[in-house]
């Protein structure tokens, strides 16, 4: 819903520009403002633009909540998992009904992986020896694995990411929303590079930390994270919230109503 332009030569198809705030209101402010068709981008045309601030106070009503802990196909740390389920629960405080999700999904990241390899290696090849000295050294093999990939392995992303759009609208043939943490951890350090290596003693990928954002670039679909606490460390952690495609302003008045009704109750991170 958020034109781009000029759009960068790489995660094409699944860039988005979205603000980040400390308040429901606040997105809804900048919302107004970014939301809506412009001509420099052609994937923005024909996209209506509704009134945000208006819309986050209008009543939202029987709505259903799929609640998935894992997408069928992740490790979540412990402490994530309990902060998410509990507060996806306390929807039905305010009369909404929530359903545990039992997916068929598969982990696309393996396409995601590929896809930016590739389209990263096309767009800083000009320029490749010069940025080998000062990129950020792990990200040194997408290069190697954009060398070695095929145009197959390329084209059947685009096939894979259209089985994942049939499964996930087949949840939202039954639900308004669906709700899984945001990650599967909270921050690690710069010293992990691009993240832990282990999730409950399990071994994972680099995508392993963050395996619920990256399918909805995939499908298009309009999402937001939530602050629902924090772990010993006084970490954040975040619950996400996903809509059906172009229903922006619903995942906003629904991430209204638990604001209103439940934030104020965290506790604050120290130093804020």
């Amino acid at each position: 819903m958020v034109p781009a332009y000029p759009k960068p030569g790489y995660f094409q198809g699944l860039y988005v520009d979205g603000p980040i705030a400390r308040s429901i209101l606040d997105i809804a402010l900048i919302m107004d403002v970014i939301a809506g068709p412009d001509m420099r981008d052609k994937d923005s045309l024909g996209i209506s633009k509704p009134g945000f601030v208006e819309g986050i106070h209008e009543d939202i009503e029987k709505v259903r909540i799929g609640y998935s802990t894992d997408l069928g196909y992740s490790e979540v740390s412990p402490e994530v998992e309990e902060k998410v389920r509990d507060a996806v629960y306390r929807f039905e405080e305010l009369g909404f009904e929530v359903e545990e999700v039992k997916t068929n999904l598969f982990d696309i990241g393996r396409y995601l992986t590929i896809k930016t390899a590739v389209e990263f290696y096309h767009f800083i090849r000009a320029k490749l020896e010069e940025w080998r000295e000062v990129a950020f050294k792990p990200y040194l093999k997408l290069i190697e694995l954009a060398m070695k990939t095929s145009l197959q392995d390329y084209l059947d992303v685009e096939s894979r990411s259209e089985e994942l759009w049939r499964r996930i609208m087949k949840i939202f043939k039954e639900y308004d929303f669906l709700v899984t943490p945001t990650t599967a951890v909270t921050a690690f350090k710069h010293e992990d590079g691009l993240g832990p290596r282990e999730i409950n003693g399990r071994k994972v990928g680099p995508l392993g930390w963050m395996p619920f954002t990256y399918p909805f670039n995939f499908t298009g679909q309009p999402a937001i994270s939530i602050p629902v606490g924090m772990d010993r460390e006084g970490l954040p952690i975040g619950m996400q919230v996903v809509g059906e495609p172009y229903r922006d302003l619903d995942v906003l008045r629904l991430a209204y109503a638990y604001e209103k009704n439940f934030i104020g109750r965290l506790p604050r991170p120290p130093n804020t």
